[in-house]
């Protein structure tokens, strides 16, 4: 006799509903019984048929709910109708923390936010006949925590009825770090921006400085002098605009040493405490080691500063700053998964305040520049602290929540190298030149005329070139006359330190002071390095400033660039 098969499945669920192999032995065994004795179509080929049948159908969809439960990512299967969760594997269960019972006892509404609901009802609405969608979806756990959920949802039929199956991914962490790098991109694209307005913005207010310091000798004791005053002490506070912009692109100049940061820092701690005034409580907590990086030092009292400042801003009613200093270690996978940080040890300072604390959207934006939440200041100051620390190799974290303070985590790399002191050199009027010649290449005209007439107002001859090339053919045609160069590093046509290697070849003695509005990463000034670093001035600079490197430059007894 044929084999006989049922109309309908067998579902093997391994005690969990359905019907088990037990229970077909049963119903076979019993089947003659059943009918009064009398026989029946299901004789005994049959029935061992049949169990041969329904024991391979059983095992496999034995071996589809293993694979269904070994899936490492949440799967639910929720019906088309009723939009009732009907199978849901043990990585869901892991994920959203109700038990099997409690999921299968839920709707597709329950496990979002009950924000979301009205939105995803509308969704659902236009899927209509849809058999395969995907999105991102907030979904929430047992304990109310959200989570970005990434969900892949396919048409399927469970039970006899119209279903779907849908694979959820958490992708919280990755959408955070994808957020980060745009954030990042954003932010260097507008460092670039704002290095390239500051570098031409320098060369202009150079002129400025330049010419008032020159108009108020031409005009004596006029009444004239208080309005060049007011024009040199505008483009100063200009000057120190651009200075800002550059620290937050990373592009100003660093005059780099090896620093142990809590000395620097007790240095600076009379002046912070003036700054955050009496009603802020200021505590310091030292580190048991020394911590030694390569910094300028300048900019790490900038640093200290903004985030002072701004922690002090946060506290209208008073409070308390702690900065604390510790070494910390990033490690590989920490590098791997987070943009900032290259993996290795660390000096780590904590600036801790008991103020107001942010939300994620203001903590989203606060290094961007002039971005603020406060009715004065610029909103450069905490972008100049994220510029400056990136320039350092370091990295900067925040800690915040509205009502309970910021920490922000400012980490700079450990230097190999001991600590040294720089020589306190007194900055004493300069002295006057003595009819040295000096060769300037400036490609920026108005500058390059300042600095003629100051130089020669000092006492020095003076022979202008536009570029290097033309300072080359100059120097070619004064053999042995000219004392000194000044060079922009970056020209058109002939670089700075490429003309200077041709001028020295044929001059070994050759004095030279570099100018420069560009970093101190730039191709072009990376080059100093290689010739043995000699003196760099920023721009802008002040004729004062200006005459004094002059003249050191010239009193020097040697060089001794490679």
């Amino acid at each position: 006799m044929d084999s006989v098969h049922p109309a309908h499945p067998v579902v093997y669920s391994n005690g969990k509903g359905g019907v088990a192999l037990s229970d077909l032995r049963s119903f076979f065994a019993s089947a003659p019984e059943a009918a009064g004795g009398a026989r029946t179509a299901v004789d005994g080929s049959a029935r061992d048929g049949y169990f041969t049948w329904a024991t391979a159908l059983a095992a496999s969809e034995e071996r589809y709910r293993l694979l269904f439960e070994a899936m490492p990512l949440p799967v639910i299967v929720w019906d088309k109708a009723t939009l009732r969760l009907v199978a849901v594997n043990d990585a869901c269960v892991r994920k959203y923390g109700w038990s099997r019972a409690q999921l299968l006892e839920m709707t597709v509404f329950d496990i979002r936010p009950p924000s979301e609901v009205e939105r995803f009802k509308a969704y659902i609405a236009d899927l209509q006949n849809e058999n395969f969608v995907a999105g991102l979806w907030p979904h929430w756990n047992e304990q109310g925590e959200t989570f970005l959920a990434e969900i892949t949802t396919h048409g399927v039929e469970f039970g006899g009825r119209p279903a779907r199956l849908s694979v959820i991914n958490d992708v919280t962490e990755r959408q955070r770090l994808e957020e980060r790098l745009r954030q990042s991109q954003k932010m260097e694209a507008t460092g670039l921006l704002a290095g390239g307005v500051a570098h031409d913005f320098n060369n202009l207010l150079g002129v400025v400085i330049g010419a008032s310091a020159l108009a108020r000798r031409a005009s004596g004791n006029s009444s004239a002098g208080r309005y060049i005053d007011e024009i040199e002490a505008a483009a100063k506070r200009a000057a120190d605009l651009t200075r800002k912009l550059l620290a937050f692109s990373r592009k100003q100049v660093l005059q780099v040493r090896p620093i142990e940061l809590g000395e620097a820092i007790d240095e600076f701690l009379q002046l912070l405490r003036r700054v955050i005034g009496e009603d802020i409580e200021l505590v310091v907590r030292p580190s048991c080691e020394p911590l030694v990086v390569e910094a300028d030092a300048s900019q790490l009292e900038q640093v200290l500063l903004n985030l002072c400042t701004n922690a002090r801003q946060a506290m209208p009613s008073g409070g308390s700053i702690t900065l604390e200093l510790r070494r910390a270690h990033v490690d590989d996978f920490r590098a791997l998964h987070d943009p900032w940080p290259a993996a290795g040890d660390y000096a780590e300072l904590l600036v801790v305040d008991t103020g107001v604390g942010m939300d994620e959207e203001t903590r989203s934006r606060m290094f961007e520049p002039f971005f603020t939440t406060k009715t004065e200041g610029t909103g450069l100051g905490l972008a100049m602290v994220h510029g400056i620390v990136q320039q350092h190799r370091g990295f900067v974290d925040v800690e915040s929540r509205v009502g309970h303070g910021t920490t922000m985590h400012v980490l700079l790399p450990l230097a190999d190298v001991p600590e040294t002191h720089e020589r306190n050199v007194p900055s004493g009027a300069p002295g006057p030149g003595c009819g040295e010649t000096i060769l300037v290449a400036e490609d920026e005209p108005a500058l390059r005329r300042m600095l003629a007439s100051t130089l020669t107002d000092l006492g020095y001859e003076v022979i202008v070139a536009p570029d290097g090339e033309e300072a080359v053919r100059a120097f070619d045609a004064w053999p042995g006359r000219i004392a000194m160069v000044i060079l922009d590093v970056v020209m058109p046509r002939l670089g700075g330190v490429p003309a200077f290697q041709r001028m020295r070849a044929l001059q070994p003695d050759l004095k030279v002071i570099f100018t420069t509005g560009y970093a101190s990463d730039c191709v072009q000034v990376r080059e100093l390095v290689e010739i043995g670093s000699p003196p760099l001035l920023s721009k802008p600079f002040s004729p004062r400033e200006l005459a004094r490197r002059v003249r050191e430059a010239l009193d020097a007894t040697a060089l001794l660039f490679r």
